[in-house]
């Protein structure tokens, strides 16, 4: 459950009250109002960058990212390469 004002609000009609689903939520705007644009999210970050939660939420949310089809993303920060989130972002290009 996200910390934040979602399941709260009884004029939140998404599926799930619950839940955010921010990215398909964007997506369906795009596709109803602005057909065709691209999709980008800016300076975000995992909140943890020296914690191994850190490492597996940036991995989680860059595979989220891939699988709602987010065009662009911007991490906040430029991190260490051998810390948790440059290794998350290493498991999400598969290791290479």
């Amino acid at each position: 459950m996200d910390e934040s004002w979602v399941g709260q609000n009884p004029q939140n009609h998404q599926p799930n009250g619950a839940a955010v689903w921010l990215i398909p939520r964007m997506k369906q705007l795009i596709s109803d109002n602005y057909p065709g644009t691209k999709l980008s999210i800016s300076e975000w970050a995992s909140t943890a960058d020296d914690a191994i939660e850190g490492g597996l939420v940036t991995a989680d949310v860059l595979g989220l990212y891939g699988k709602y089809g987010v065009d662009a993303a911007t991490y906040w920060s430029n991190p260490d390469a051998k810390g948790p989130v440059g290794l998350g972002f290493w498991l999400y290009r598969g290791c290479v």
